[in-house]
């Protein structure tokens, strides 16, 4: 489904500091994932899953100054405690595209773009522990 890309080894993101302190998981208008190093732990801590990490640099939005060539100097503040990662390993046999609600990319229509609602096919060996949710028995409080 999705083929592993190169990534560089590092983005400059814009970030209003203000906001960024206060979020682990910060939205942006791109569709790749991106959290704090804090977060991004958690993740790393179940050892099912491999990933490429990719180093995130947050430069403070009020900053009017030039940035050349993607040479930070010290008079730029910036936050580089952010990451955005690619999984490496293919899950594209959990996903089970033929009951799941989802609009096709217009590049590759076997590739879904916007995803409502996940169907996932369960392995025989069950999925690893980074999919594993506990659960319990539903009861109305009255």
């Amino acid at each position: 489904m999705y083929e592993n890309q190169e990534l560089p080894d590092r983005v400059l993101f814009q970030a209003n500091f203000n906001v960024l302190i206060e979020n682990d998981y910060p939205l942006t208008n791109l569709n790749i994932p991106v959290m704090s190093e804090n977060m991004f732990a958690c993740f790393e801590q179940t050892n099912t899953v491999k990933f490429k990490v990719l180093k995130l640099i947050m430069i403070d939005d009020t900053f009017l100054g030039e940035i050349n060539e993607g040479k930070l100097t010290d008079d730029i503040p910036v936050m580089d405690n952010y990451v955005s990662f690619s999984i490496l390993e293919n899950f594209k046999d959990y996903l089970n595209l033929e009951k799941s609600d989802y609009r096709p990319s217009r590049t590759d229509p076997k590739i879904p773009s916007r995803i409502r609602n996940y169907v996932l096919n369960e392995p025989k060996t069950g999925f690893p522990s980074i999919f594993r949710f506990r659960t319990t028995d539903s009861r109305e409080l009255s």
